[in-house]
């Protein structure tokens, strides 16, 4: 291993590891805006990568024993995190302070691994310009769609209006996948340019660094010249029509419930929903059948006759709520009162006749009122093999035989048992002019306003306010709530006024809001999906309509 000199190492630093903390600092601004799992700090997430690469980076310069050093680094990590989890922390204070932790510990090592990289390998600098790339080509690659909601609106608005001369959805996009991909693109080619020069120096000498500087001002001008002339076009000649259409449909095309997928084996479609749903001015729905299913579900009549209660399958809870894409989101570590609370097996690989089930969560929901147990039978046609759907909370699952003569169409089949609110009936069910469910309604209506008086004290405070929180900036929201539910008594009666609003009509007689796939883009520069549905437009798909309605409940107390 060759020795340098200490000029050289230093001006390794300033020309390598200062371009590279910039651009990681840049690409993780745009990408922490959208990150879904866990929310930790950017700035402090940078302060520790920097920390991390300057320090490995020296070290290992001066030919420290990289084996040695990072045996200690990991003994180290692994102590701090037992002895944080030793601490008597709350129980989701001590979850949530492990987790941060983790995060923390997970990206000094990285920046500990990427700076001994730029001290022992020459060729590094071309893995650390191919890694920057494939990380933002992959960020844009995964998010095409929603990529124009990781800045904040008003920023992009102002951007796009001053590079382009017209603003618009696809303006704007096409404006931050500029952002995205010109900045990487310089880090690219300066890093690799930079490295092939001071590879070839022995003693780095005054002289050496004004040339150094020359050649990075000459570098970034030339890639400048040609990384802008696209958005120089744009700006003088407009983004061609056609290519505005296609990336339009492509939008719609793409914004789908479902994520579709292919069997190897049989090269047939397999479907499951996406883990999130987003207020968009278009989607489109598949006609596909993914599975049937028969509900052991039935409200008895007096005469001793039964009518059929269907009731909603559930995959999963999209818990969270992002402001900045306006997106509803699965978060994989909501604060729960309840382990696990959502039954979730992995049943791909489980034999016929096999079950499985979650005692835990049979019991905690047997606690609330009002519930009773109902069995179904799902019959797989195209849905994802590891999918699990279940009425409201599913606790059991066993696999069943598929009959010989349904082979062709149904690939799996299993039976589930789920708890359900013996109140809980499908809306169409109480516009029916049969006597005993509109008595069943009143009743229904009469217990739940009692149930409305039971004291959520018990409750974990950290649970409470993740399930109750509002933005109450939003003034327009609250209001509605206010004037939508003044003078309700019960949470019950905020409950329907809410849901009345919704399906109610106006001063003309037509509905108030409308079902729609194509509800459009707000016309206001900087107006929010939710608000434009709220006042302007009335028009929206199932997301719009549900994401509405915790708002204002929420917003009502």
């Amino acid at each position: 291993m060759k020795k340098q000199s200490g000029t050289l190492i230093l001006a390794n630093a300033v020309f390598k590891l200062i371009p590279t903390i910039a651009i990681v600092a840049y690409l993780w601004i745009l990408y922490a805006s959208n990150i879904s799992e866990i929310r930790t700090d950017p700035v402090g997430n940078l302060i520790v990568f920097s920390i991390g690469l300057v320090i490995s980076y020296f070290l290992y310069a001066f030919n420290v024993r990289f084996s040695v050093t990072f045996l200690l680094l990991a003994g180290s990590v692994y102590s701090a995190y037992r002895w944080l989890g030793s601490v008597s922390f709350g129980e989701f204070d001590a979850f949530y302070y492990s987790i941060a932790f983790f995060i923390y510990a997970a990206i000094f090592v990285a920046a500990w691994v990427v700076g001994f990289g730029f001290a022992r390998f020459n060729w590094f600098p071309w893995v650390a310009a191919l890694g920057v790339f494939v990380f933002a080509a992959t960020t844009v690659i995964n998010d095409f769609f929603t990529l124009q909601s990781q800045l904040d609106a008003e920023y992009l608005r102002q951007v796009t209006t001053t590079l382009l001369p017209r603003d618009s959805l696809v303006h704007r996009f096409v404006t931050l996948l500029f952002l995205m991909i010109v900045p990487v693109m310089f880090y690219s080619v300066y890093i690799v340019s930079i490295n092939e020069y001071l590879r070839k120096l022995k003693v780095f000498q005054r002289e050496h660094f004004g040339y150094l500087m020359r050649r990075s001002f000459l570098t970034i001008a030339i890639l400048a010249v040609l990384l802008l002339l696209p958005m120089i076009y744009a700006y003088f000649f407009d983004i061609p029509e056609s290519l505005v259409q296609q990336m339009n449909s492509a939008q719609a095309n793409s914004a789908s419930f479902l994520k579709k997928t292919t069997d190897t084996a049989t090269q047939k479609p397999q479907f499951d929903l996406n883990d999130y749903a987003q207020l968009l001015p278009e989607v489109k729905l598949s006609d596909e059948t993914v599975f049937a299913t028969y509900i052991d579900n039935f409200f008895p009549t007096r005469d001793g006759g039964q009518i059929p209660l269907p009731v909603h399958f559930r995959r999963f809870v999209l818990n969270r709520y992002e402001p900045q894409n306006e997106k509803f989101v699965l978060d994989p570590y909501p604060p729960s009162s309840v382990p696990n609370d959502l039954f979730s097996p992995s049943i791909k690989d489980v034999p016929i006749g096999f079950a499985m089930w979650d005692s835990v969560i049979a019991v905690t929901t047997e606690e609330y009122q009002y519930r009773k147990n109902i069995s179904a039978t799902v019959y797989n046609q195209s849905l994802d093999p590891n999918a699990f759907v279940s009425p409201n909370t599913g606790w059991f699952y066993q696999k069943l035989p598929v009959a010989p003569e349904d082979r062709e169409t149904f690939t799996t089949a299993y039976q589930c048992s789920s708890l359900i609110s013996i109140w809980n009936l499908p809306p169409f069910m109480f516009s029916t002019t049969n006597p005993e469910l509109q008595a069943f309604k009143e009743q229904r209506a009469e217990a739940m306003r009692m149930d409305s008086f039971r004291s959520y004290a018990k409750l974990d405070s950290i649970f409470y306010r993740y399930y109750t929180t509002i933005d109450r900036n939003d003034t327009l929201i609250t209001q509605l709530a206010d004037e939508l539910t003044a003078g309700k008594a019960t949470p019950y009666d905020k409950v329907e006024s809410v849901v009345d609003y919704f399906l109610g009509k106006d001063e003309t007689g037509e509905p108030r809001f409308t079902y729609t796939l194509k509800p459009g883009a707000p016309e206001t520069p900087g107006q929010s999906f939710m608000h434009y549905f709220l006042f302007d437009n009335k028009q929206g798909y199932c997301t719009y309509f549900a994401g509405a309605t915790v708002f204002l409940l929420r917003a009502a107390g």
